[in-house]
């Protein structure tokens, strides 16, 4: 007979699953790396003799890219709305269609970010133009790419649960998911700030 002690250990065993705690481990790692990047930025930024960026050097669009960024924090929300729905056992159609969103916005958000780069590259801004072009193609191509493994990860997610009949993998899939796309989410906005707005007023 199962006592009241095991019961509570069961239930306390199944509030973190491994996939929820390794994808937390990966992104404590992952918020340590932007942190060294943004650290070196500031520092570069504030010894820099010159402009920063430098005055001859093509100017970030800030305005395109803050629309853009309500394309990444409207995906967050839908996002949010998936997990949601899966923690309250909704329709299959209702999640799909909010990781399908996302998928959309999230993947809108990297090809936007491509064209910028393109034609960034076409006025004369490389990673070796100037200090501030190197650590612009840095940060914000870190981003990008994480951004990107997002979207390809959505799409396997997605996949999955359209697959599967399991209620418990579904969840366990999003759930895990859902913390690496608020990471890339919230991370953007700090960036855009940091890279596009405040040098800007130099």
């Amino acid at each position: 007979m199962t006592s009241i002690t095991d019961k509570k250990t069961a239930n306390r065993s199944t509030v973190l699953t491994n996939g929820t705690l390794g994808m937390i481990l990966f992104v404590a790692t992952e918020v340590m790396f932007f942190s060294g990047l943004i650290s070196s930025f500031i520092i570069n930024g504030s010894d820099n003799v010159g402009a920063w960026p430098p005055k001859w050097q093509p100017r970030l669009p800030v305005v395109n890219t803050a629309l853009n960024t309500l394309l990444l924090l409207a995906s967050g929300v839908t996002m949010y709305l998936a997990v949601r729905n899966i923690n309250k056992d909704k329709e299959q159609g209702k999640i799909s269609r909010n990781l399908i969103l996302t998928m959309i916005l999230g993947g809108s958000f990297v090809a936007i970010q491509g064209v910028e780069w393109i034609n960034l590259l076409q006025a004369g801004m490389t990673s070796t133009s100037s200090v501030f072009g190197a650590f612009f193609y840095t940060i914000i191509g870190a981003h990008g790419f994480h951004a990107l493994m997002g979207v390809l990860y959505l799409v396997y997610v997605s996949t999955k649960i359209i697959k599967t009949t399991e209620y418990k993998v579904k969840k366990n899939l999003i759930h895990v998911l859902s913390i690496y796309w608020y990471f890339v989410v919230l991370l953007w906005p700090v960036l855009y700030v940091l890279v596009y707005i405040l040098p800007s007023k130099n």
